[in-house]
């Protein structure tokens, strides 16, 4: 076999949704129907892995067969953030992180520094000499150095 399976990644990503749960769970606005669906999406993946047990959470769901279930969908138009993370360098050294809106241009990112107090501590207007922006990923400010 030469890629091999890779099981870690998906159990994985089933621990991050339970952690996920966990959160909600704890949250004073959580919905018990949300929470259900959760709980049911985590079922229904864990089946190929561990299908007795599956199949036995699936049967206190009082919802039939695991089998006849069918696999968890998604909704992507759900999955668009409004909003992104995005590393702030200057002269190539990370400075920080800031949220802003997702698609934003450089002209935008080049006004940062007088818009945002916390990149305006580290960067001044009139020191910059070139900004490179990789687009909701990083801005890079290359300053003058005194």
């Amino acid at each position: 076999m030469n890629g091999g399976f890779k099981f870690n990644t998906a159990i994985s990503a089933m621990m991050e949704l339970i952690n996920h749960l966990y959160d909600y769970k704890g949250d004073a606005a959580a919905k018990t129907p949300i929470l259900r669906e959760g709980v049911e999406a985590l079922v229904k993946l864990l089946g190929p892995f561990a299908p007795h047990v599956a199949a036995e959470m699936w049967s206190r769901f009082g919802e039939g067969e695991l089998l006849d279930a069918g696999w968890p969908k998604h909704d992507p138009a759900l999955m668009k953030a409004d909003a992104v993370e995005i590393a702030i360098q200057v002269n190539g050294k990370l400075r920080g992180r800031v949220n802003v809106p997702v698609g934003l241009e450089e002209a935008a990112i080049r006004e940062l520094p007088k818009t945002d107090e916390k990149i305006g501590k580290m960067v001044s207007p009139e020191s910059i000499l070139k900004v490179v922006w990789v687009k909701d990923k990083l801005a890079n400010f290359i300053v003058k150095t005194s």
